[in-house]
């Protein structure tokens, strides 16, 4: 049975190469190779597992950078924090400062929202 070429069977290569800088510095180094193999016409096993391994440094580094957006840190969209949080856990993107902060504020957000809901509710009573 072949593996799709998307499919990740190792741990986070961000963690690996230690931080966002070195994984694009070896994405940059992996597109100058892959590109000389393309140019010669060489598909070998060696540069599948290669274009795999930059596919899945592409994928961290986006969602570790979409991790790092400003905006991330003072949203109240419970969905977009928990879709990007979801998505850092499935590529296993290591436990770094931002991670663990944002995964505490959404844990905030869920204790906060029934609240919030609640006084929702009291206004729009008020209001009638």
């Amino acid at each position: 049975r072949t593996r799709r070429l998307s499919m990740w069977t190792g741990g986070s290569t961000l963690a690996s190469l230690g931080s966002e800088e070195a994984a694009r510095s070896c994405i940059a180094e992996l597109d100058k190779l892959l590109h000389k193999a393309e140019a010669i016409g060489l598909k070998n096993v060696d540069v599948l597992g290669a274009e795999r391994a930059r596919l899945r440094m592409r994928r961290e580094v986006e969602a570790w950078a979409a991790l790092e957006a400003p905006e991330l840190k003072t949203t109240l969209d419970m969905v977009t924090l928990d879709k990007v949080l979801a998505r850092a856990r499935g590529l296993a993107l290591p436990r770094w400062g931002t991670l663990e902060k944002l995964e505490e504020r959404s844990e905030k957000l869920h204790e906060q929202m029934p609240v919030q809901q609640a006084l929702r509710e009291a206004l729009a009573q008020d209001d009638a």
